[in-house]
């Protein structure tokens, strides 16, 4: 199942390159750079919210793309997993995320 997932996050991303590089485009000076020396574009990341409804037959279903996800949390669990979420993200770009005392998170 977790594969049929996957399959219809990176069909739907394919989908919708064009408008992510044309927005990514209008958004960034290429010229410009960071104070790192790197340019600005190769700096930018977004993180999308896939709704993904599963049926009884465990078909996945994409129900929307949300372009601006909600970070607040409802539950512990849910904030244990937006907060894991933010510190991979900032794991990724290279900067160490603050969250080593946070108790939910052990």
């Amino acid at each position: 199942m977790m594969q049929d997932v996957e399959d219809v996050v990176i069909k739907t991303v394919i989908s919708a390159e064009p408008q992510m590089a044309t927005n990514l485009h209008r958004s960034t000076n290429y010229s410009s750079c960071s104070e790192l020396g790197a340019p600005v574009h190769q700096n930018l990341f977004e993180i999308y919210g896939f709704d993904i409804l599963v049926d009884a037959n465990l078909r996945p279903w994409l129900l929307e793309v949300n372009v601006c996800p909600s970070f607040s949390s409802s539950s512990p669990l849910d904030k244990r997993i937006k907060s894991q979420l933010m510190a991979d993200a900032f794991t990724l770009v290279g900067a160490a995320p603050l969250i080593a005392h946070d108790s939910c998170l052990a």
